[in-house]
């Protein structure tokens, strides 16, 4: 009897184990409430984060994931963090988490509210173009481990190297 309970709270009490060729696909919790990229930020102290600005319906975005195991396995034991901001309408949430879980694109994910969208289009990330504000994408950034941005127009995922030197960079800042 006492092996059997012995059994039965290590199977309850374990850590889970990834099994082989698992993937990390995480949704930030409380995605809903980070209003501002700097909110965002804060989640990692001490990370370099690349940041990808992406839209389930944006066809060179979905071209770029094809390349995003080489840039995982490239930050996998460095202090990088991938960081995925999706600006799908947040009426859309059920197919952008049915698109990264298929697809399995590893890293941290959130969907941008309608605040987080206005701060990164104000203040971060957007080109004008007829007078206006727009965000273009795909498009990517990367922060540096003090929180502050380190390049507001980093390389794609497909120039491999060119983007590892900047990430190199980023991280001896």
């Amino acid at each position: 009897m006492p092996l059997v309970l012995l059994m039965c709270s290590l199977f309850f009490f374990a850590p889970p184990v990834d099994p082989p060729g698992a993937t990390k696909v995480t949704i930030l919790s409380d995605y809903e409430n980070i209003n501002t990229f700097e909110e965002l930020v804060s989640r990692f102290p001490g990370k370099v984060l690349y940041i990808d600005l992406w839209a389930t319906w944006c066809g060179p975005c979905r071209q770029e994931f094809s390349y995003a195991p080489m840039t995982k396995a490239y930050a996998e034991g460095k202090d990088i963090e991938l960081v995925y901001i999706s600006l799908d309408k947040v009426s859309q949430s059920k197919n952008w988490e049915r698109f990264i879980q298929k697809h399995q694109i590893e890293g941290q994910h959130l969907l941008a509210n309608e605040q987080l969208r206005a701060d990164l289009k104000e203040n971060y990330y957007s080109r004008i173009e007829e007078g206006v504000k727009k965000i273009f994408m795909p498009a990517y950034m990367i922060v540096d481990k003090n929180g502050k941005m380190y390049h507001r127009d980093a390389r794609r995922p497909s120039e491999t190297k060119k983007l590892w030197k900047q990430l190199k960079r980023a991280l001896k800042k």
